[in-house]
């Protein structure tokens, strides 16, 4: 029965931090508007390695987490984690496509949804793979992830400045 209860109680917790942006994540989405979208794909990535040096009680949870894949704590956790993320990505996505930095012919909900998957898939990678402490090697990984949503979703700036004028 405890550990049923402490179970739910870290769903529970790690939905909380999930379903609203941390103070640290905030100032960077309120900037999608203004700086360039892979830049700030790249920033959320090193403010969650800041965030995790700063909490290890959070790295911990996590990692318990990602150690029980196939328990329904995880599941619903990665569910709405990924709902949250979508959402957020869709909006950045966006934003985008409007200032000409994203090829407008995608399907904005289905490019959200696998950078979101993706995202989640790097770090489950990185875990997996090279090592347990979030630091610079993570960033190595995650710039190389950006290159290439960047060789793939980066619209032709020409182009976009052509049509503009």
């Amino acid at each position: 029965m405890i550990g049923r209860s402490y179970d739910r109680l870290v769903m529970m917790g790690s939905i909380a931090c999930l379903e609203r942006p941390s103070p640290t994540l905030r100032p960077i989405l309120e900037r999608a508007g203004q700086e360039d979208f892979f830049a700030l794909l790249r920033e959320i990535f090193a403010t969650g390695i800041r965030f995790a040096r700063e909490h290890p009680l959070y790295v911990r949870i996590g990692r318990q987490l990602l150690a029980s894949r196939s328990s329904p704590i995880y599941q619903e956790a990665l569910t709405r984690g990924m709902a949250i993320a979508h959402e957020i990505f869709e909006g950045m996505i966006r934003e985008a496509i409007r200032r000409g930095e994203v090829r407008d012919d995608l399907d904005v909900h289905l490019i959200a949804f696998l950078v979101a998957s993706l995202s989640n898939l790097v770090v489950e990678y990185y875990n997996d793979h090279v090592a347990a402490e979030y630091d610079e090697r993570l960033l190595r990984i995650v710039d190389q992830f950006i290159e290439l949503l960047r060789r793939g979703l980066a619209a032709d700036r020409r182009k976009h400045e052509e049509e503009a004028r």
